[in-house]
């Protein structure tokens, strides 16, 4: 009731009749604006010689507010305004004194929270001049009012949940002013998640071992993905670090970028848009890198490379493995080899792209290690193309959304390669889960293992870099 209460205003035979936002009780989230008059009929109180909705004791009138009941007029039906219906001494007509005893204002007058409610009334009432226009989709609103009062807005803004809408449907969006810092950074607004480019029913699970429900919008730029609990808790607890880190130095972190958070009331789940690391276009190769026996190879020649995991359970896997594999599926070997080529895998980068991807991983590990989170991976795509005929590279395609400066090319003979780099799924903190986890890998699963704590995987996942990144002989001039 206090955070609903308006200065939306209803008119009704010339009578000013303050509204409530009828929002906890509402099953869907954010609905329309209810006045409290609604209920109130003028033929339903034939009693006294003020129809209106202030009545007052008598026919002179006291001008108390006149809060309606049922439909026959008897008393209030509000509780929080003034104790609830009146007892029937209360409601009778004294005839002789031409009095209607049903007005209550006297015991309102003793009410605690209806002087409250009325003090908070007159404050909103002084807020109706200052509105905040909806447009959509580009800002918040509520469903079913194309104006929102200033006060209201700004009272949802500090509260950290904003109402809008993404791929046509009525979300929360969640600590939002810390965001909103990210998307006018990388040009991002609500337009982008337009029921046009994205839409809920299309959300499928991902490859990951999670499985969590995740979509591209149409154009590429952005992945709407839902969050497991621990991810969910981890943002909520680092949002605020989260902003500074990747808007600080221009953006030059290579942290993916989080543009909304937001609850969706339809399945009261959380989710996050974020934007895709990679351009639209197909690479050639794509290396998930974590530094650990869990490296693996995603893209290979322009074709996906099927995740085919090892369950504890799959025996007759477990004996192929250790004798001959012949009884292991192609997809599986495939899916191996990949893993062990990408252990050994390097990068050649020019000098100056060299120094700004060292720097940034490191600074951007060092927040990571702070936030006491692991199990992240640096993710690294490849295009190759043939060189110009003078010897320059050939045009690329930009980075992802908010992700300057790439893709690093460089060039060898006559073929160029461009690079380009993440860090992705950095929200899983050291849990009770990873804890049990971590016990079992150490006993079973091969080493080294990614399943350990947040500086221990720091420091194995900056030595892997280091092993991983080399530097490039200078490139020639072109000639001519």
């Amino acid at each position: 009731v206090l955070g609903g209460l308006g200065s939306l205003q209803h008119v009704t035979n010339n009578h000013t009749i303050p509204c409530i936002a009828s929002t906890a009780a509402a099953p869907g989230g954010w609905r329309a604006w209810l006045p409290l008059s609604q209920a109130w009929q003028p033929s339903a109180h034939p009693v006294g010689k003020n129809p209106g909705p202030f009545r007052g004791v008598g026919s002179e009138g006291c001008q108390a507010p006149f809060f309606p009941g049922d439909k026959a007029g008897r008393g209030n039906s509000f509780p929080w305004l003034g104790g609830g219906r009146q007892p029937a001494r209360r409601r009778r007509i004294d005839t002789e004194k031409g009095r209607d005893d049903r007005c209550i204002s006297r015991t309102r007058r003793r009410c605690p929270l209806w002087l409250l409610s009325q003090l908070l009334l007159a404050v909103s009432l002084a807020g109706v001049s200052s509105w905040k226009t909806r447009h959509e989709p580009t800002s918040g609103g509520f469903h079913g009012v194309g104006r929102v009062p200033q006060v209201f807005w700004n009272c949802f803004k500090r509260r950290g949940v904003m109402p809008s809408m993404i791929g046509g449907e009525e979300v929360e969006l969640l600590n939002d002013s810390h965001y909103e810092k990210i998307r006018t950074m990388c040009g991002v607004s609500l337009s982008d998640l337009s029921q046009d480019l994205f839409h809920f029913d299309n959300l499928e699970k991902g490859g990951g071992k999670g499985g969590s429900l995740m979509q591209f919008t149409k154009d590429g730029r952005l992945l709407v993905k839902q969050l497991s609990g621990d991810d969910q808790q981890s943002l909520e607890e680092w949002y605020a670090s989260y902003s500074e880190r990747v808007t600080a130095d221009n953006g030059e972190s290579l942290l993916a970028r989080f543009f909304f958070h937001f609850r969706r009331p339809h399945d009261d789940k959380y989710y996050v848009v974020m934007n895709s690391v990679f351009p639209a276009e197909s690479l050639d190769t794509v290396w998930d890198l974590k530094g650990c026996a869990d490296d693996k190879l995603v893209r290979d020649n322009g074709k996906s490379v099927a995740q085919v995991h090892k369950r504890w359970f799959m025996l007759h896997w477990l004996v192929s493995e250790a004798t001959s594999g012949c009884l292991l599926p192609q997809e599986r070997n495939e899916y191996k080899e990949g893993k062990t080529r990408a252990r050994t895998q390097t990068f050649k980068l020019e000098s100056e792209d060299f120094s700004a991807v060292t720097h940034s991983v490191r600074r951007d590990v060092h927040w990571l290690r702070e936030c006491g989170l692991m199990d992240y991976s640096l993710i690294v795509g490849i295009l190759r193309r043939d060189c110009n005929a003078d010897g320059s590279p050939p045009e690329f395609p930009p980075g992802g959304v908010g992700m300057p400066n790439q893709p690093y090319v460089m060039v060898e003979g006559k073929r160029a390669t461009a690079y380009y780099i993440g860090i992705i799924d950095y929200l899983q903190g050291w849990t009770g889960g990873k804890k049990c986890a971590h016990i079992i890998k150490v006993l079973f699963a091969p080493k080294p293992i990614s399943t350990i704590e947040p500086g221990a995987y720091a420091d194995q996942f900056l030595n892997a870099n280091d092993r991983r990144f080399k530097t490039a002989p200078p490139r020639p001039k072109p000639s001519g």
